[in-house]
């Protein structure tokens, strides 16, 4: 159903994507993937805080396991701004530098 939505959602992605994340088939997955990294965040290690981070949008609305990795909120931020400003300036010479944290490569 989700996955179907967002195939035809154009321009209107984060307000369907926002309304998926408060459905049950979300926090079903979301639950899954938490319990699945043992309640913690996969890179510090936190049990605080819990998000559940896409890795990947490809397939939202019909994620498989692997598409997500549980983060607490201090670590899911950063993340998240770092994936930003490679997808907008994808040849940085920070590239070559930073790593991906564990769990999310």
């Amino acid at each position: 159903m989700w996955r179907e939505k967002f195939k035809f959602c154009g321009k209107k992605f984060w307000p369907v994507y926002r309304a998926y994340l408060t459905s049950p088939e979300w926090q079903a997955k979301r639950q899954a993937a938490i319990d699945r990294d043992g309640g913690e965040c996969r890179i510090c290690g936190g049990k605080f805080d819990l998000e559940v981070h896409h890795k990947t949008y490809d397939r939202v609305g019909a994620e498989e396991p692997n598409d997500l990795t549980t983060l607490c909120e201090k670590c899911h931020k950063p993340i998240t701004s770092m994936l930003r400003r490679r997808r907008k300036h994808p040849t940085t010479i920070f590239d070559n530098v930073i790593p991906m944290p564990r769990g999310l490569a």
